[in-house]
């Protein structure tokens, strides 16, 4: 699918025999969307056409010149990505019920979609608040850590966060991760 800025996102969608909606799934920032497939495979065989997909800059939706010099935004996928697989669904589906599935920012962002008639439902999971307060101490470390030292050290030198090689999560372009 093609966004209106030209911006390529490649996904996966399931299509059951009889189906009664579709889903649009929105993952997590930097999460592998293949980590959700076994969950809309069960939904798909309950008769619901997934969409699962990637957001501009990770995982198959990757840019041909890499991240180094992308300067794609954490809201682009609230404003842009979102909205696009949206439309999609609905040309491709008319007539379906409309649904999101959201995980932590895949839940968030859809606030910010300038599309949303028609959606008949949304169920999202593990979407906290981002209120460092209201995280446990560990977690608070840790996320102080990675924002703090470990993103901008690797942004600095190598002009994104190079976050896979670590086993932490997808690499991500830097203005999604300053964002």
């Amino acid at each position: 699918m093609r966004c209106a800025d030209g911006v390529v996102l490649r996904g996966i969608l399931l299509l059951p025999e009889k189906p009664k909606a579709a889903l649009q799934f929105n993952a997590g920032t930097a999460t592998k969307k293949e980590f959700y497939l076994p969950f809309l495979e069960f939904l798909a065989e309950n008769n619901f056409i997934c969409c699962l997909w990637d957001y501009r800059g990770s995982g198959d939706s990757m840019p041909e010149g890499g991240l180094k010099n992308c300067d794609f935004t954490y809201s682009d996928y609230g404003l842009k990505d979102m909205p696009t697989i949206k439309v999609y669904l609905n040309e491709r589906f008319p007539g379906l019920p409309f649904l999101f599935f959201g995980h932590s920012a895949g839940g968030q962002q859809i606030g910010l979609m300038p599309n949303l008639q028609n959606v008949k439902g949304a169920v999202n999971f593990a979407v906290s608040t981002g209120y460092a307060p209201n995280m446990p101490l560990g977690y608070r470390l840790m996320s102080s850590y990675f924002f703090y030292i470990f993103a901008p050290l690797s942004i600095k030198l190598t002009g994104y966060l190079k976050a896979k090689k670590f086993g932490i999560m997808e690499d991500l372009p830097k203005n999604v991760v300053l964002e």
